[in-house]
């Protein structure tokens, strides 16, 4: 199947466009997202591991998740994402950045090879049809000695979601006028509050909505409500997905006890 039809598969299932609806109301970058961050990217220990480093962020949101490497000294960053609401957020959240380039394009088609120092794509694959084909791009754009890094949802501690509240958001969600799935976001975030708030679960992942706030939280709700696809990725899964033929030295870390950060190096 050749990028082009793959590209067509996604934007008919919708993805990009209601991220952009979501995207284009919570357009800020603020200082939890730099938690978020290096959470996501919890394989790498350090945030010297940025410095001086090119940089490729398949799809980037608001650009958030380049926002922190180039604060931590990152050399220069392309980044990209498939709708127009939020390459202008990202455009503007950059702009004190000279070497940052934005542009519109799918995960498909990335034209680099042999190009990046590192190469991520951080809440983007487990949206993806064929998940495989991004990796491959990912590992092309990436110079030798370089590193391919993805963030998942987990399956592990997730069952609950997976079989119950995911199926009922495919069918009443996934395909709803997102006016409507912005409303109804409201009500399972009513109750998602005062559960966090009374203590009774110990995940990690909890201890982190904790800090936030109810329209935070609702935010996040509203983006879990919003995808056509999604899929939740068991460790053997995520690791897999890099067990590409050009990466070695692979390394996963469970990040909030409910999704996994995975890293591999080109060879």
């Amino acid at each position: 199947m050749n990028n082009n039809k793959n590209k067509k598969i996604d934007a008919k299932l919708g993805t990009p466009e209601r991220f952009g609806y979501a995207w284009n109301i919570a357009s800020k970058i603020t200082e939890i997202n730099e938690i978020q961050f290096l959470n996501w990217t919890k394989v790498i220990k350090n945030k010297k591991f940025w410095s001086g480093k090119t940089i490729l962020d398949a799809g980037c949101g608001i650009g958030r998740n380049t926002y922190w490497p180039m604060r931590y000294g990152a050399e220069s960053a392309e980044l990209f994402d498939m709708d127009d609401r939020t390459l202008k957020a990202a455009k503007k959240n950059l702009k004190e950045y000279n070497k940052v380039s934005i542009k519109k394009l799918s995960i498909y088609e990335i034209p680099y090879k042999n190009k990046f120092d590192i190469s991520f794509s951080i809440g983007v694959v487990h949206h993806l049809e064929f998940p495989e084909k991004a990796i491959d791009k990912l590992v092309q754009a990436t110079k030798p000695g370089g590193k391919v890094l993805i963030w998942l949802y987990g399956y592990e501690n997730m069952e609950i979601y997976v079989y119950v509240l995911n199926p009922i958001r495919k069918i009443l969600f996934s395909k709803a006028p997102l006016g409507l799935v912005r409303f109804m976001s409201y009500i399972p975030t009513f109750f998602l509050y005062i559960y966090i708030h009374l203590g009774i679960t110990k995940l990690e992942y909890f201890k982190l909505l904790k800090k936030l706030s109810f329209i935070q939280i609702q935010q996040i709700i509203f983006d879990q409500m919003l995808p056509k696809t999604a899929k939740y990725y068991k460790k053997k899964e995520a690791l897999n997905l890099l067990n590409h033929p050009d990466l070695h030295e692979h390394k996963i870390e469970w990040v909030n006890q409910c999704s996994w950060s995975v890293m591999a190096s080109k060879k």
